[in-house]
């Protein structure tokens, strides 16, 4: 269920204490069971979707602006390029331009 969650609010900017709460878990015990069963923390997993998720915008809706593409996966510009650039190895621009057919 946490998982659901985290994709159901993907936009949303999200704490521990929040995700605990909604799954019924101090945040210390979901952050143990989440790492058991997915192999990295909630709040990893998170950014790891987003950044997928990003990366799917970015193909499939070239008309969207980096900003608009930030602002729909919750996150501010600057931050989500730099995330983005770590990820990938590129900047968001350069991606959707590389990923045009």
């Amino acid at each position: 269920s946490a998982i659901r969650f985290l994709h159901d609010h993907l936009q949303r900017d999200l704490t521990m204490t929040e995700l605990a709460s909604y799954v019924g878990y101090s945040p210390k015990q979901l952050n143990r069971l989440f790492r058991q069963a997915v192999g990295t923390t909630p709040l990893q997993y998170l950014q790891r979707i987003r950044m997928h998720t990003a990366s799917l915008l970015l193909r499939e809706h070239p008309h969207m602006t980096v900003r608009e593409i930030a602002a729909h996966i919750g996150m501010e510009p600057v931050y989500f390029t730099r995330l983005f650039r770590r990820a990938y190895g590129v900047t968001p621009s350069s991606y959707k331009i590389r990923e045009r057919p």
